[in-house]
């Protein structure tokens, strides 16, 4: 092989590592949620929480979540909602949700979602931050935006 030849086999093999190590693995795409997976996630939520069913609503957020209260958004720990929860299930009875927004980036979910809260008489975009642990999705961050009444 001639010299010429050998520096470009040489540059075109660096160039195809240097691709491939910043080209994302599989694994690592393996650690975002996907649409299907953020929807699910969604509906349980949903399901549990129409259900009355504490301990189903509180097993999909994370043990780092933060959910926000009040106007000021305090983010609350998963151990400090689960104090209130029983409180928020018993006055936001029957919601009704619409089709979720979502976006992915990197490691984390978005999906906006709007809902009607017939027992309080208003609607709101709840906003629902997902990541995944353990390869289980779980809600990161929740909070409630955009309140509206009729």
């Amino acid at each position: 092989m001639s010299r010429q030849k050998s520096v470009t086999f040489l540059c075109v093999l660096f160039v195809t590592l240097c691709i491939g190590f910043l080209t994302p693995s599989s694994e690592c795409r393996a650690n975002s949620p996907d649409e299907a997976e953020v929807k699910s996630v969604i509906n349980e939520w949903l399901t549990a929480w129409n259900g009355q069913d504490k301990e189903g609503v509180l097993d999909l957020f994370s043990e780092d979540s933060g959910i926000a209260k009040g106007k000021e958004k305090k983010l609350l720990t998963k151990k400090q909602y689960s104090k209130e929860v029983s409180k928020r299930l018993a006055k936001n009875k029957n919601i009704k949700a619409g089709d979720p927004v979502i976006s992915i980036k990197g490691d984390t979910a978005k999906a906006i979602v709007p809902m009607k809260f017939p027992s309080l008489g208003c609607s709101a975009d709840v906003v629902f931050l997902i990541r995944k642990y353990d390869n289980v999705c779980k809600i990161y961050r929740f909070s409630t935006e955009n309140l509206r009444k009729p």
